[in-house]
């Protein structure tokens, strides 16, 4: 990683001398963010020993574009010292495998849009919830016209083809069709894919999906939805093998009233389980993480504990798929001070015969101090109130809470 990231740095460089100055300019952009934890029983268990973890921890984002010209530009992102913790690096050891290149893309404007080639964001569409932004190879092209803009995207998310002779096209695949109406008033998209999964070369896998969403504010009230469908299947090509369908099934409805200084919301949102039928696979947005790793509202159960979004699937709630509501009331108190608190029940939607569908209840406050133009201080907590659920898992289940505070340099 060491050697990548020299050589990255050393071209990167070098094409800044090559290419002439008066034509390129170097635009910056990131954050430097600092934050200590106290996460109390993550666990759950009243039995475990040690089930406490107290901490600081920091990321330093670089976010540099290298513009061309008007026509031609590189994105560039990285994290260093991405979620490391105080105290685990030594005075003097060497920083090495603590920088991550995610990204690296460049875009090239013509009269009617916009192509852009490389390893860039995906998996994040219309809300943030079901979305899980990482890094995906992709090569897509954009347009607009009027008020709408659409565009087609190809993703390569595996390529097994360099590592064999014997056999092509073992890749996934995913082609994507997007159109978003944007206006005063908000916007309204429709966001459809098709996966070809290819990578085992014995089953056919596929599926289609179809995205809509909507976002939009009237007056004092603002509407947002969002929901995902999809139908697939895989089927092997071993004579008398069953083929097994797969479809996933998930939505939110959100709303908000603003008067004067204070907003009052609240919302709800419900995630397929998988269900029992071994030839009907209902498993819903498995792989981004139920709700939505980026869909961080609680932050016990769906940001830092990560409990209902859970990336091992450590409490089967990706299995048995979520249903979940939620209320807030946010004070903007002056221009520096915002406070929000919030509350929110889960319920797992499908589960086996004799154990309890209730996931628990989580309270949060959240204050954000604008410290300074650029300089933003937020401290956030959260209290999980653990579920019956729970009681099929751990034999003396008990609850958590998790307090965090940030302090953030943006630039």
């Amino acid at each position: 990683m060491k050697k990548l990231m020299l050589i990255g740095i050393a071209l990167f460089a070098a094409f800044m001398f090559v290419v002439p100055a008066s034509a390129t300019t170097l635009e910056l952009g990131g954050y430097y963010r600092v934050e200590g934890r106290i996460l109390n029983n993550p666990s759950l268990d009243e039995d475990a020993t040690g089930s406490h973890d107290a901490h600081w921890r920091m990321r330093f984002r670089f976010t540099p574009a290298l513009v061309v010209s008007d026509a031609l530009r590189f994105d560039f992102k990285t994290d260093i010292f991405d979620g490391t913790k105080f105290g685990n690096q030594g005075s003097e050891d060497k920083s090495t495998n603590l920088m991550d290149i995610d990204r690296l893309w460049m875009t090239i404007t013509v009269p009617f849009g916009k192509f852009a080639v490389g390893r860039m964001a995906g998996n994040a569409w219309g809300l943030s919830f079901l979305d899980n932004n990482e890094d995906y190879d992709r090569i897509r092209f954009d347009t607009k016209v009027g008020k709408v803009t659409t565009g087609i995207i190809f993703q390569k998310n595996v390529d097994l083809d360099y590592s064999t002779k014997t056999q092509s096209d073992r890749d996934l695949d995913v082609y994507y069709l997007y159109g978003v109406y944007k206006d005063d008033f908000g916007a309204a998209g429709l966001l459809g894919a098709y996966v070809n999964n290819k990578t085992t070369i014995t089953v056919d896998n596929f599926k289609y999906a179809l995205l809509p969403y909507f976002d939009v504010k009237f007056g004092g009230v603002g509407l947002r939805g969002e929901l995902l469908w999809s139908t697939g299947e895989k089927d092997p090509d071993l004579a008398g093998a069953a083929t097994t369908d797969t479809n996933e099934f998930a939505w939110t409805l959100q709303a908000d009233y603003s008067f004067g200084p204070v907003t009052v919301g609240g919302g709800y949102a419900w995630v397929q389980g998988t269900g029992s039928d071994p030839l009907n696979d209902k498993s819903t947005n498995f792989a981004g993480m139920g709700l939505g790793d980026d869909w961080d509202l609680f932050i016990v159960a769906t940001d830092v504990d990560q409990i209902v979004n859970e990336n091992s699937n450590a409490w089967g709630i990706l299995t048995t798929g979520v249903k979940m509501w939620y209320a807030d009331a946010e004070w903007k108190i002056n221009k520096a001070w915002t406070a929000t608190a919030r509350v929110g029940g889960f319920t797992a939607e499908e589960v086996p015969s004799g154990v309890d569908d209730k996931i628990g209840m989580e309270y949060d406050l959240d204050i954000a101090w604008a410290v300074m133009k650029n300089l933003k201080w937020r401290f956030t907590g959260g209290y999980f109130d653990t579920g019956d659920y729970f009681n099929s898992l751990i034999t003396h289940p008990d609850n958590t809470y998790t307090l965090r505070h940030q302090l953030t340099l943006s630039f």
